[in-house]
């Protein structure tokens, strides 16, 4: 096998998780299984969710429902889907993300087997939200996402210690590493499973690849890198409490380690704080944050979600 997709649920709308679904069982020209993961949902039949699933996935496609009974949060819940995969890569999806295109997994894997030195790789997002009309935005994150082809392993961790890292849901991992990394956050992190097991990846010397083509159709404003809340910036900054403690156990001497974490007031006239000035400097003329959607690529998205584009179409 070589993807294994995890799709996590908790509490899930049936039609985004129908959505998501109907975006896998699209790919070409690559083989997979799909994992369907529920964090214990209470306020929802998950027997009638799981019979849904079986009937959205075509036979022949290698699909497993796992239902937790308890929710334990997102790392947890991938972390259990992880037990069960088999494919050489994994990517991990909620309902309302969408793969961009049909051939998303099949280029993904053919990157990372010609990039085969990394474990990490990540492609662009393309923001949408469909809250009764659709909606799609020109602008993609991260900022400088070429960047992290960089040789230098000092430019990947300043990139990713001042918040220029991709979105969780772009990512694309090498199995054995991505449940190596998982594994060490499971038991402590609740709900930042991308940045806590990319910071831990970027502490062992790893990198994160860039391909450079979108991956994703990303719900806007539902996750915690944007959904602006006080309480997605609380469980972020809990989560971060506990990456800290890992870190310092695994990576003790780590002078990034401690920049990240450290006292605030000790980084004003730190090394790294000057070269990472100087970093950005040096990039923000290759600033490219904008992107194009093809007609194909907006029919494409159409036909997954079954609905009308917006003509009052906003900025993000």
């Amino acid at each position: 096998m070589q993807v294994s997709v995890i799709v996590i649920t908790y509490e899930p709308d049936i039609n985004k998780l129908i959505a998501t679904l109907k975006s896998i069982v699209h790919q070409k020209n690559i083989s997979y299984e799909i994992i369907v993961s529920d964090d214990g949902s209470k306020r929802v039949n998950i027997d009638n969710v799981e019979s849904t699933v079986y009937e959205v996935v075509p036979e022949g496609i290698p699909i497993r429902f796992i239902k937790n009974l308890e929710n334990r949060g997102t790392v947890l819940n991938i972390y259990s889907a992880c037990q069960y995969v088999s494919g050489e890569y994994i990517k991990v999806i909620s309902p309302g993300d969408l793969l961009y295109d049909d051939v998303v997994l099949s280029n993904f894997y053919a990157y990372a087997k010609r990039n085969s030195q990394h474990s990490f790789f990540f492609g662009r997002p393309a923001y949408y939200s469909n809250d009764g009309s659709l909606e799609i935005y020109e602008v993609s994150t991260p900022l400088y996402p070429e960047i992290f082809n960089s040789k230098s392993q000092r430019i990947h961790n300043l990139a990713l210690i001042h918040g220029h890292g991709p979105v969780g849901a772009s990512y694309f991992h090498k199995a054995e590493d991505y449940k190596k990394y998982i594994g060490l956050v499971a038991n402590h992190v609740k709900f930042t499973e991308d940045y806590t097991t990319s910071f831990l990846y970027l502490l062992d010397n790893g990198k994160l690849s860039f391909l450079d083509r979108k991956v994703v159709w990303y719900e806007y404003g539902l996750g915690i890198s944007t959904g602006n809340t006080d309480k997605w910036k609380k469980i972020y900054e809990d989560d971060c409490k506990e990456l800290y403690k890992i870190a310092k156990r695994e990576y003790e001497d780590n002078i990034y380690l401690e920049f990240r974490f450290g006292n605030k007031k000790k980084r004003f006239f730190h090394p790294i704080l000057v070269l990472s000035i100087l970093w950005i400097n040096r990039i923000s003329k290759k600033r490219t944050v904008h992107i194009k959607h093809t007609k194909e690529q907006i029919d494409y998205l159409k036909s997954i979600l079954k609905t009308d584009i917006s003509e009052d179409n906003t900025k993000l």
